[in-house]
């Protein structure tokens, strides 16, 4: 049935359709919005754990924690690792392999344009 075929007997049909209609979108709405509000815990992960993850050794991992050069926790004498912080670290270094290559980029070409005087 389309719009133009409507008549003022068919309105309380259509007006009990739309009614069903918003219910369910309402319903889906606030089904979004629960989960939206509840997300995931992080999950912690030991050295052993975090070195699988990253396909590193656990003393390339100790080495890295040292320098400082990865996220962690430490609690006693233990280290934990953030996936989510992990996930963001992996995300910093092509980040900052980018900018490597395009500061070279940058230096290659000035260098080749002083040369070329």
């Amino acid at each position: 049935m389309t719009t133009n075929d409507l008549t003022f007997n068919d309105l309380p049909q259509v007006v009990a359709r739309l009614a069903g209609e918003i219910s369910t979108l309402k319903n889906l709405i606030e089904e979004i919005r629960d989960t939206s509000h509840h997300p995931e815990p992080d999950e912690l992960m030991t050295i052993k754990q975090a070195g699988e993850f990253l396909h590193l050794t656990v003393q390339t991992l100790y080495n890295k924690v040292s320098k400082n050069e990865i996220p962690f926790m430490k609690r006693g004498k233990r280290l934990y690792f953030s996936k989510e912080q992990l996930i963001d670290y992996l995300k910093q270094g092509s980040n900052e392999m980018q900018s490597d290559i395009d500061r070279e980029v940058n230096e290659f070409l000035s260098n080749k344009k002083g040369g070329a005087r």
